[in-house]
């Protein structure tokens, strides 16, 4: 899949569904996304298993996005039966990956380090 288009639109017990599946499969989860508003505004999730990484944007108004290789895809399309709908992010843009890397940075600093 173009590294610009994602996955679209999907409902939020799909998505749900597909996370806890591929984490059921041995997925491991490498950031997840713990601010007040999770799962009530604002989602965002990143798996990863040998070096492959899925990941996962929602918010309650456009539901769920989905980041991954055209193989990935095609075998979620099978494994889910259903035909996924392929375009521009709205989630998972450059600029809103990047500040979820900012978040999980400052989590993993303790409350004095933050300050400084």
């Amino acid at each position: 899949m173009n590294d610009s288009l994602v996955i679209k639109d999907v409902k939020t017990d799909l998505w749900n569904r597909i996370i806890d599946t591929y984490r059921t499969d041995g997925w491991k989860t490498e950031y997840e996304y713990d601010g007040f508003d999770k799962g009530i505004d604002h989602d965002f999730i990143r798996l990863s298993r040998n070096g492959e990484v899925l990941l996962f944007g929602w918010d309650n108004w456009f539901e769920g996005e989905i980041q991954c290789s055209d193989e990935r895809r095609s075998e979620m399309e099978m494994r889910f039966n259903t035909s996924f709908k392929i375009g521009e992010p709205l989630h998972l843009k450059p600029e809103m990956i990047k500040a979820e890397h900012w978040f999980e940075s400052r989590q993993k600093k303790t409350w004095w380090q933050f300050w400084k």
